[in-house]
Formats: C-alpha cells, structure tokens, sequence
C-alpha cells in the first residue's frame, strides 16, 4: 500500500486505487436529481463528470471518505447512509480503481467548488453515462434504471 489507498503491482505495472463516490440524490417534482462534480482542467481524465468523492486513506472505509472528500471538495456534510455496490475498472493505462459508491444524504449548506471543480444537480433521468467517466457508467445505468432505488 502507498499513500491514499494506492498500490502497486511491480509485475504488470498496474497501479491500484480505492476511491469512495458519494451518490447524492434529491426528490424534485420530476424525478430524483443527482449531484455531479466535473474533473477539473489539468488533472487526469479532465472534462469528464464523476461522483465526488476521492481516494480512501489509510485505515479509512469508503463511508468515511466519502463524508470527508464532500467536505474538503464541496464545503458541505452529508451523512453516508449505505454502501449501495463496489465495482473494479481497469483503465488502458495501468490504473485499476475500485469504486465503492455510498448512498448519502443530500449535502446541507452551500455548495462551494473548493477544488475548482464544477459540479451540477442532473435530473437523473437525463444523466448521460457518456459524461462520466468510464469506471462509473456501469454504476450510473443501474441507477439510472432503477429510478434511483438502493442496490443500484
């Protein structure tokens, strides 16, 4: 294990990370919406819309970091309610992720981009998994299907 729920596998150069995505969620009139952050320019995969959330620390479970990572990105708590699935994505250049995404309550407060990143309230009937990055869209069209139902 190295720093933040990094390692590495000296053998084929996969380089694994354990990151916990928030799922947030909020009735409204025409459906659930769901909260997106936008990977902010000069990072990895920049453009693309994710859960926030971030890598695990060590020690740390995947409830916990989620609830901390919206803090530090978004200037907001909420409460993890349950762990909803965990999926692994191996992406072509060596990095393996594992996602755990955790139901959480929708944030209180305002919303504040506190690591320059955009995010947005998306009808989740409108999400388009395309947006997202890869390691999340086999997530997204579950949720997507299920209207935002637990067990996505």
């Amino acid at each position: 294990m190295t720093q933040r729920g990094t390692t590495r596998n000296t053998q084929d150069r996969t380089r694994q990370i354990h990151v916990g995505a928030a799922v947030m969620l909020r009735p409204t009139g025409t459906g659930p919406e769901l909260l997106l952050a936008q990977r902010p320019p000069g990072e990895a995969l920049a453009g693309f819309w994710e859960f926030p959330g971030g890598k695990l620390e060590a020690g740390e479970t995947a409830l916990h970091a989620v609830v901390r990572e919206v803090r530090e990105e978004l200037g907001v708590d909420v409460e993890a309610i349950e762990l909803m699935a965990q999926e692994t994505h191996l992406y072509p250049h060596g990095l393996q992720v594992v996602l755990s995404f955790v139901r959480c309550t929708a944030p209180t407060g305002t919303l504040q981009p506190l690591d320059g990143q955009a995010f947005r309230w998306v009808l989740l009937a409108e999400v388009d998994p395309e947006e997202l990055l890869e390691a999340d869209r086999p997530f997204i069209r579950r949720l997507i299907d299920s209207g935002g139902a637990s067990g996505a």
